[in-house]
């Protein structure tokens, strides 16, 4: 497909149908959402209880963050794999008119944003980072589709920001169900964290340069969507950091208090070999 230069009059109103593709993509989004929680809950339960086989027994807001968590899940699945094709295979100049996989994709990232707003806000867990995430999101969004252009630097955008998000879901998921301390929750958690710094802060800026820079141009307002966005990501990155450096301190001082419990138990028990093992059994249990 030909590259073009974007149309020199903006136009901020989508055609009918567009619109409508909107209503019906936020729409496929909630019937996803209902199915998952039919499949995965037991929805006949007052206090919205998971299944007799869960590890622990679910506050209310924990099995309503699952629920969304399983529908983001599918989207940021979706994502990837449509983005990365895009990359791969499609690779449009930055600035031209969209590709109809470019379309598809905007089309229903924009219902499922405008969907997991409204979710937010009905299950009460709205928060307000992700609240301005998503309205620049859905802007950049909005804004291609009306002007059928900047669908590939969009798409390299969504490569970027959904590559690490399955593993965040992941990550809470199984907090939520009781799975903290398994392998899953662990590898989850580092891969979300090594993939969200090296995407966002090393390609994302070059995302960035070429949304400014492309030949065909871009309206001013998606450069100012991507730099706000690229700005969100790098303070979630230092409060990444500073979580790190406060988890890895909060290891050292842990180990240190244990390390002189077990010196001062070992001096204690000295010579008694009961003591010593009935110790021993008591630490390998809080283990």
């Amino acid at each position: 497909m030909a590259s073009g230069v974007p149309p020199q009059i903006w136009v901020y109103i989508p055609n009918q149908t567009t619109l409508l593709n909107i209503l019906l993509s936020a729409l496929f989004w909630g019937i996803i959402q209902m199915v998952v929680a039919i499949v995965l809950f037991n929805s006949q339960t007052d206090h919205l209880e998971y299944s007799k086989r869960k590890p622990k027994k679910m506050s209310k807001f924990e099995v309503l963050d699952t629920k969304n968590r399983f529908t983001s899940l599918i989207h940021g699945i979706m994502c990837i794999c449509f983005s990365y094709y895009d990359v791969t295979y499609i690779k449009l100049p930055y600035g031209s008119p969209n590709h109809p996989i470019q379309t598809l994709l905007i089309t229903l990232s924009l219902g499922y944003f405008i969907y997991d707003l409204i979710a937010m806000a009905y299950y009460g867990v709205f928060d307000i980072c992700l609240l301005i995430h998503h309205g620049i999101t859905c802007c950049g969004y909005y804004l291609s589709l009306c002007f059928s252009a900047s669908g590939s630097e969009i798409m390299a955008g969504v490569y970027v920001s959904e590559i690490s998000n399955p593993f965040m879901h992941i990550w809470v998921i199984c907090r939520n169900l009781g799975y903290k301390h398994t392998m899953l929750n662990s590898i989850s958690q580092y891969l979300y964290i090594l993939l969200y710094i090296y995407y966002r802060l090393f390609k994302g800026i070059y995302v960035v340069w070429n949304c400014f820079t492309c030949q065909n141009g871009n309206h001013p307002i998606i450069k100012a969507l991507s730099v706000m966005l690229a700005i969100q990501s790098y303070f979630f990155i230092y409060k990444m950091a500073n979580m790190c450096c406060n988890k890895l301190n909060s290891s050292r001082h842990a180990n240190k208090k244990r390390g002189n419990s077990v010196s001062d138990s070992s001096e204690e028990t000295t010579g008694k070999k009961e003591g010593i093992m009935c110790w021993a059994g008591c630490g390998n249990g809080v283990e």
